[in-house]
């Protein structure tokens, strides 16, 4: 966003209804003269892109009817209900990105790329919001919730899941976890975050069912903050009566040290990238400079498999049918129904029973029923989900 307009709440943010995506140029880039001068920093337009791809899987993903059945929630007098929202909006952040992710195949360039981009956006604009909010709890000597635990790991383990955060990273942030929540509430946290990250776009009933769980497992929403008079002696009565309960500055000293570690890892990673790029181009264009190979009979050492025959062979007899025979099962499949027309004049079919019929009842003096001309047509009925076909081919060097 240009400097003279407002800054939107959050660095990056998208109206679902209009799909239109608003990032703060301050917050992900730097300050206008940095822009201008071109002096940004790599990381910053690293996590810049994450966002945006961020904001986008919203856009693809989020569908319209889901955010109108938050607000609907939220809206509600049912306290249950209004939880309910608060939670779906949770566990759609990672839902979401699993669905964009897996658009794009890990071991493409694209795909490593988007991969990057997210690991930024999460260590870098996403993850210290909420490291801001647990040193404002430890601040105030609030010990650590299981709210706020649970919280911690859907933006955290949850990406896990789906390759986001390495899980080597969250060592600490594990034995914190398992102090608050309890290894069974853990494992079964992890359980559904496995069936969360494949839930269908717009399945509003899925999405309840995991809010619900998710609920069950950490426990009632803690209470509203006390008011500014009675915060001080509240978090004193916190403090003294939580007993082994770790502090909230336990899980934001860990969650810091992740931060570090993952932003550490990120970074070389990204150098080995790029590395491995310029070295498979460098690879290109010598193949391209070296001389070609001298002709000869001799192809080298046998490697066992069949010769390479290219793509343009013709078809083998038993491929062309079985695409026959897909073709067939296709017009089945799609036929709704047969209509057969007769006809007089020719045109269509040739039907000699009914020609001869037709002509003894002429003879006879009776009314004809039949004529030598047939039309039959097929009414194909649109096919309305989309239907796969596997083909498997079986012949030359694919036969194993």
């Amino acid at each position: 966003m240009g400097a003279d307009r407002p800054r939107p709440l959050r660095p990056g943010h998208i109206e679902i209804h209009s799909r239109t995506v608003y990032l703060d140029s301050d917050a992900l880039l730097g300050i206008r003269e940095q822009i201008l001068a071109s002096t940004l920093e790599r990381r910053a337009v690293l996590r810049c892109f994450g966002v945006a791809l961020h904001e986008t899987f919203h856009g693809k993903h989020t569908k319209r009817w889901t955010i109108e059945h938050d607000i609907a929630l939220s809206e509600s007098e049912n306290p249950d209900d209004r939880q309910l929202a608060i939670d779906r909006r949770l566990l759609e952040e990672p839902r979401m990105e699993a669905h964009g992710v897996r658009e794009h195949p890990p071991d493409t360039l694209r795909g490593r790329f988007v991969r990057h981009a997210l690991r930024a956006a999460v260590t870098d604009v996403i993850l210290p919001v909420f490291a801001g909010e647990l040193l404002a709890a430890a601040t105030a000597g609030r010990p650590l919730t299981r709210d706020i635990a649970g919280r911690a790991t859907v933006y955290l383990r949850a990406r896990t899941h789906y390759g986001i955060l390495d899980p080597a990273v969250l060592c600490g942030l594990r034995n914190v976890w398992r102090q608050v929540l309890g290894g069974r509430d853990l494992a079964a946290l992890d359980e559904l975050f496995a069936k969360l990250i494949w839930i269908p776009d717009g399945e509003l009933e899925a999405l309840d069912r995991a809010a619900r769980e998710y609920r069950a497992i950490i426990g009632p929403p803690d209470p509203p903050p006390p008011a500014d008079r009675d915060e001080a002696s509240s978090g004193d009565q916190a403090s003294d009566g939580s007993g082994d309960q770790p502090a909230a500055g336990s899980l934001g000293d860990a969650l810091e040290q992740a931060l570090e570690q993952s932003r550490g890892g990120q970074l070389e990673q990204l150098d080995v990238d790029v590395d491995l790029q310029r070295v498979l181009a460098d690879a290109a264009a010598g193949r391209e400079e070296s001389p070609a190979r001298p002709s000869g009979r001799g192809t080298g050492m046998p490697t066992g498999r069949m010769p390479d025959r290219g793509v343009d062979r013709p078809p083998a007899p038993d491929e062309v049918q079985q695409a026959r025979r897909y073709a067939t099962r296709m017009r089945q499949a799609m036929t709704h129904g047969t209509k057969r027309i007769d006809k007089r004049t020719p045109g269509g079919r040739f039907d000699g029973r009914a020609y001869a019929r037709g002509k003894a009842q002429q003879q006879t003096g009776r009314p004809v029923s039949t004529h030598p001309w047939r039309i039959t047509r097929h009414l194909t009925a649109p096919i309305q989900e989309p239907h796969v076909g596997l083909v498997i081919d079986t012949s030359g060097s694919m036969a194993a």
